[in-house]
């Protein structure tokens, strides 16, 4: 089962890519849920994680870009894929660690090409991972990739415990 959020305020497009998706999922067999939210908020507060969102920028409240960060910083790894009539937001959608950037309107060829690479993720992501920070940076290691590990001479939980 694949859920997929449709962050949109503008109804007809949110219907749009309803029906787009919904398409999506029929013609790839594949089963699923989707669900549509009119702003970040809504979405935030939903406390159901989603494998894929389909975000705009302009929302009312907070922009798509800073409520794909709360995500991101809420531990989040659902799959964003931009969409939007605003071109100038790219350079950051990579810093989300989005997979595609699409402008508005979109093509059906387009959709299903980012969808098929959004659910290719989500699906991969559901196996087991660790989380591994370094600075502000954060990476996503799958555990059957990890070969081997070394801990640091002086563990840092037991730094933060006092020891």
């Amino acid at each position: 089962m694949v859920t997929i959020a449709i962050c949109e305020d503008e109804p007809r497009f949110a219907e749009e890519l309803r029906e787009k998706t919904d398409r999506y999922l029929t013609e790839r067999g594949l089963e699923g849920r989707v669900r549509i939210f009119e702003d970040g908020e809504q979405l935030l507060n939903f406390r159901q994680n989603m494998d894929v969102v389909l975000m705009d920028i302009r929302l009312p409240g907070r922009n798509g870009m800073k409520v794909a960060e709360e995500l991101r910083a809420g531990g989040s790894l659902c799959e964003i894929i931009f969409i939007t009539s605003f071109r100038e937001y790219v350079f950051q959608a990579f810093d989300m660690d989005a997979v595609h950037y699409l402008i508005k309107p979109v093509s059906n060829e387009k959709f299903c090409s980012a969808m098929d690479r959004a659910v290719k993720r989500a699906v991969r992501g559901r196996e087991k991972t660790l989380l591994v920070t370094e600075g502000d940076r954060t990476v996503r290691l799958f555990l059957r990739e990890i070969i081997w590990i070394r801990l640091a001479e002086r563990p840092w939980w037991r730094e933060a415990a006092g020891s």
